[in-house]
């Protein structure tokens, strides 16, 4: 009895009572209830709000995409490409023209972590800091 008290509330064998009632969104979160946050999740921005060549700029991604920088592949010179890619010390071995082509950052994998310990289920009247965390982390992952 002891054992399934411990496995209960460690999460690994959760309590039949606590099962059939309906969780408090206060304390526990739904997958339902982070879900209805994407519309909350619209009114966030996380582009910069100064133009990309500004003085107070800081350290932002600017909105203009260029070449990019991973190297990817050398190819021969095709009339129309840009000669600031060449590649001198390839096309000097060779003896023909080669250029280098670049692949741009198309896609940042993100991973988003929040906190679930024991320490996290406690908060004020409104929430837990564990629903508060996921709530923000939802917001974030919808954005």
């Amino acid at each position: 009895m002891r054992n399934r008290a411990a496995l209960s509330r460690a999460g690994v064998a959760p309590d039949r009572s606590v099962t059939d009632a309906v969780a408090d969104p206060r304390i526990h979160v739904s997958l339902q209830g982070l879900r209805s946050l994407e519309a909350a999740s619209r009114a966030i921005s996380f582009l910069p709000n100064q133009p990309a060549r500004s003085a107070l700029q800081g350290r932002h991604r600017s909105r203009i995409r260029g070449r990019g920088l991973d190297f990817e592949d050398l190819r021969d010179y095709l009339p129309g490409d840009d000669v600031r890619a060449i590649d001198w010390k390839v096309t000097a071995r060779a003896g023909t023209p080669y250029v280098r082509v670049y692949t741009e950052e198309r896609d940042r994998p993100t991973l988003i972590v929040v906190d679930q310990r024991m320490s996290m289920f406690y908060g004020t009247v409104h929430n837990t800091k564990a629903v508060t965390a996921a709530e923000c982390a939802a917001i974030v992952a919808h954005r």
